[in-house]
């Protein structure tokens, strides 16, 4: 089974991005979440600490439950 076309798209824009630590702002939106899924893969391959932060902004009425659903 081939890989998806955009997802080796990400995969292949995040690599030469990949040095040092590496933390990913993760809202829960399809944008971040393609990020976070790309540099999850990608990091381990090269040696690279990367993690995860989301933060509750308190801006809409579900942010509490989105923010638990991302972490």
């Amino acid at each position: 089974m081939a890989l998806d076309r955009a997802v080796a798209q990400v995969r292949s824009a995040v690599r030469p991005l990949l040095t040092g630590t590496v933390l990913v702002a993760c809202s829960g939106g399809p944008d971040s979440l393609s990020l976070a899924a790309a540099v999850a893969f990608e990091a381990p391959r090269r040696g690279v600490a990367a993690g995860l932060l989301t933060v509750d902004h308190g801006l809409q009425p579900d942010s509490a439950a989105q923010a638990r659903r991302v972490a």
